[in-house]
């Protein structure tokens, strides 16, 4: 694969023989294409997690269903954020803390809100 913004072609010969040239090809779970663009993989990566998130939704119900699918959305935020603040849970730093000083409110307040 060539990564440039317009079509060019590059023969590859490996052993006499020509490899053929590829416009996407995933290396590391990561899918790269020819123009260097993410657009596929951020649309491919936010789908899985929607998937996701939708099996975890069918398969729990009632209200420690609901319990579970606030706490299975609250994890992924706050390991985030706690990147972002270039902590980690051995840090035994609060979330609230962390969402104080990265001046984030909760997603889920958020959503609610909206």
């Amino acid at each position: 694969m060539v990564l440039d913004q317009k079509r060019v072609a590059c023969p590859l010969r490996v052993g006499g023989e020509v490899l053929p040239q590829v416009e996407e090809f995933k290396y590391l779970g990561i899918l790269f294409t020819s123009e260097g663009k993410m657009e596929r993989e951020i649309d491919r990566q936010i789908g899985a997690a929607s998937a996701v998130m939708r099996s975890v939704y069918w398969t729990v119900s009632g209200e420690e269903g609901a319990k579970s699918k606030d706490r299975g959305y609250k994890r992924p935020e706050m390991s985030f954020l706690r990147r972002v603040a270039g902590r980690s849970l051995r840090d035994r730093v609060r979330s609230s803390v962390t969402q104080e000083e990265l001046r984030v409110e909760p997603l889920l307040l958020c959503i609610e809100r909206s």
